[in-house]
């Protein structure tokens, strides 16, 4: 039968064999698409020939979209360069709004990767389906300036963000005849279209969720993810699969088995010390402050500094917050040791200093400079050839395509930095191209430093 169909398990998640029982005696002519990396790497073996790029899976979802792709993309640090940029050239009209920008810019991205996932140009103004659900019209109209110079960046580039190019690749897609999708609790927009198309192209879909009745209140998203008015399943009521009991028998299963659970399941003696608790707060800060108190607790009790792991859900909005609590605390062990936290050190290649010293040794081919765009952009970025080069990397990264695509050596760097400099003569003064940016002091700094380089 051809359509979407939805099947939930209450125990384990389906095995590779019953999975493959699933697909039959296929000649791999399917497409298999997961959530997460940790289920990419269980489902490994059921990949399709066409979704193995040299000897790995590409079955997460974002991945699969890239192989297909198949062509160079904005960088999400040329994205957030050029969102910066936008941000910069609206706060000029509009100077009381610039804080807001500064403090929001992420939001404003994740906004408009929306809008490219859902195809929506606002050029031709705001269609009122948008327009009400925002939380006003002046939102509307910064979300539209934002998009313009956002787009007119991208076209200086020639390159795409990947939510475009997806969106576009989706338009002329042509799926397997069979499509299974695992571990979905939510749908982006570029996974709504995804399904569209295949339900468009009646392709055969078999989707795999985890649900179980006595946590309704937790599964709820599936249900209005998938029962809502957005995808077309075909089954009223999801095709329960008989896979195994969970088989763990620790706290982090039960909390798994029995959070959001309307009754109290009794599991054999109660433990003195819970393994797992769980506990919300109404800010961050308040949640930061209760977790150094419960170590400052385990340190008292006799718990080694080394013992204790902090995992959070973003490492840059926690860091700082977490250090700031524990000088304040002064964490001391039960023999009176000071106690730091212990940040996790990055691999050297991972840090502005050892991509800088990586890049030296890249850009130094046969006894002479070998410097592509991308490389001397690194170096700027890295701040160590001083911060007033390291504030030039966004005007660098505005004109690297269109003035210095084809630099190599030496000589193709100075010859184009010369044409940049007899082309700043002939732009008017309110010229918008990228080039009119760029001062005749930025541009020494940068033979300069192309001159230290070598």
């Amino acid at each position: 039968m051809k359509g979407i169909f939805l099947h939930s398990y209450n125990g384990e998640p389906p095995t590779n064999t019953e999975i493959q029982s699933l697909l039959g005696n296929s000649d791999r002519n399917y497409t298999y698409i997961v959530a997460t990396v940790a289920q990419a790497k269980q489902r490994e073996e059921l990949a399709p020939l066409h979704q193995i790029v040299d000897g790995k899976a590409q079955i997460v979802f974002h991945r699969f979209l890239r192989l297909l792709i198949n062509k160079k993309l904005l960088t999400r640090a040329e994205e957030s360069i050029a969102l910066k940029r936008a941000a910069e050239d609206i706060a000029k009209k509009s100077p009381e709004i610039v804080l807001q920008l500064k403090n929001d810019v992420y939001s404003w991205a994740d906004a408009l990767a929306e809008l490219a996932q859902r195809g929506i140009d606002l050029s031709q103004g705001i269609k009122p389906e948008l327009e009400n659900s925002l939380v006003n019209y002046s939102v509307g109209q910064l979300l539209q300036s934002f998009q313009n110079f956002y787009q007119s960046i991208q076209k200086q580039s020639g390159l795409q963000t990947f939510e475009e190019a997806a969106y576009e690749l989706l338009n002329n897609y042509e799926p397997t005849r069979l499509v299974i999708m695992e571990g979905f609790t939510f749908l982006t927009p570029l996974q709504q279209r995804f399904l569209h198309e295949c339900h468009k192209r009646e392709v055969t879909v078999h989707i795999f969720i985890p649900y179980r009745d006595t946590q309704a209140y937790g599964f709820e998203i599936m249900q209005r993810t998938y029962y809502g008015k957005t995808i077309n399943i075909v089954n009223p009521q999801p095709r329960l699969l008989p896979t195994a009991s969970f088989i763990r028998a620790n706290n982090l299963s039960r909390l798994q088995q029995y959070l959001f659970a309307d009754e109290v399941v009794e599991t054999g003696e109660p433990e003195k010390i819970p393994s797992v608790t769980l506990e919300y707060y109404s800010h961050r800060n308040r949640e930061v402050a209760a977790c150094i108190k419960r170590i400052k607790e385990y340190l008292q009790n006799g718990v080694k500094a080394e013992q204790v792991a902090i995992v959070t859900r973003a490492r840059s909005e926690f860091q700082i917050l977490l250090q700031e609590e524990v000088e304040l605390h002064k964490l001391r062990d039960n023999e009176g040791n000071i106690v730091t936290l212990g940040i996790q050190p990055r691999q050297l290649l991972l840090t502005p200093l050892g991509r800088f010293v990586l890049t030296l040794y890249k850009i130094w081919q046969k006894n002479s400079l070998q410097m592509d765009i991308d490389q001397f952009e690194a170096i700027l970025a890295s701040g160590w050839l001083g911060g007033h080069l390291q504030r030039t990397t966004e005007q660098f990264n505005a004109v690297k395509f269109q003035m210095f695509a084809r630099c190599s050596n030496r000589e193709s760097w100075h010859g184009s930095l010369t044409n940049l400099q007899n082309l700043k003569k002939e732009l008017p003064h309110d010229s918008r191209l990228p080039a009119a940016s760029v001062s005749e002091k930025t541009i020494a700094l940068w033979e300069s430093a192309i001159a230290e380089l070598e």
